[in-house]
């Protein structure tokens, strides 16, 4: 290739390059834009309807969910702002909806563990807890909390939120909550704020849920198994056709150089 067609190429390759990195800071900014313009629409409807659960609840879920946006974890998109005022959208819902107040703040808790905001996330959940105990709101705390809560706490907060409970996977969810959180060295000492019927019906259920688990285990490694020897078995198969087709070549050649 002469050096003006090196050059030339060169160049077309540098023009697509440019091209596609503003086509890119193009769909870049449009997606900034869209985010944007989104936050605002819904901080209005929230600022218009003060008070009113479903409006702020909407903007505090979009703000959560913008949290894990690129145009946010990049730093092109701030969210302080409108974390705050999804915030305060929250509170005077809370306020104008007693019966709402415990979904209310489990919002709140969320909104604030999205902002990295631990503090605030944590008194949240507990103030959920206290309107009504949930399922949800108490894992969300345990989590947050970070093992910092003591055994007692923990099984005192669970048994508070057991008659909350409807479903046996809540059931089972709220038992394990308590086992895990408490740092518990038994069963019987995780569980000892349980009534018998919940101990007894909690062993069962995690033996077999155990079972079913090996089970299943057991299930994907056969396959795998099968799945390897099927494959060495195709593999042998085209060795040996292989081999076939090479000795028929040899003895067609042979046969040809033959005098």
């Amino acid at each position: 290739m002469s050096q003006s067609a090196r050059l030339a190429a060169v160049c077309v390759f540098v023009l697509v390059a440019e091209h596609r990195e503003e086509q890119r800071r193009r769909e870049t900014d449009r997606q900034d834009s869209a985010l944007e313009a989104s936050l605002v629409q819904a901080e209005t409807k929230a600022e218009r309807a003060a008070g009113k659960p479903r409006e702020a609840f909407e903007f505090a879920e979009l703000v959560i969910k913008s949290y894990d946006t690129d145009s946010v974890k990049s730093g092109r998109v701030f969210l302080s702002v409108s974390a705050e005022k999804a915030a305060a959208s929250l509170d005077l819902a809370i306020k104008a909806d007693k019966a709402r107040a415990p979904a209310l703040l489990w919002t709140k808790g969320r909104l604030w563990s999205a902002a990295g905001k631990a503090d605030l996330a944590e008194a949240a959940f507990r103030a959920s807890l206290v309107a009504k105990p949930r399922l949800n709101a108490l894992l969300e705390l345990f989590q947050m909390s970070q093992g910092r809560l003591s055994s007692a706490e923990v099984k005192g907060l669970c048994k508070r939120t057991r008659p909350y409970v409807a479903t046996d996977e809540q059931r089972f969810a709220l038992l394990e909550a308590s086992l895990h959180y408490a740092h518990s060295f038994s069963i019987e000492d995780g569980l000892s704020w349980t009534s018998p019927d919940d101990l007894a019906w909690y062993k069962r259920e995690a033996t077999e849920r155990a079972e079913r688990k090996r089970a299943a285990e057991d299930s994907v490694r056969r396959a795998e198994e099968q799945c390897r020897v099927e494959a060495e078995l195709q593999r042998e198969q085209r060795e040996r056709e292989q081999e076939t087709t090479l000795r028929a070549e040899a003895v067609r050649r042979a046969q040809k150089d033959a005098p």
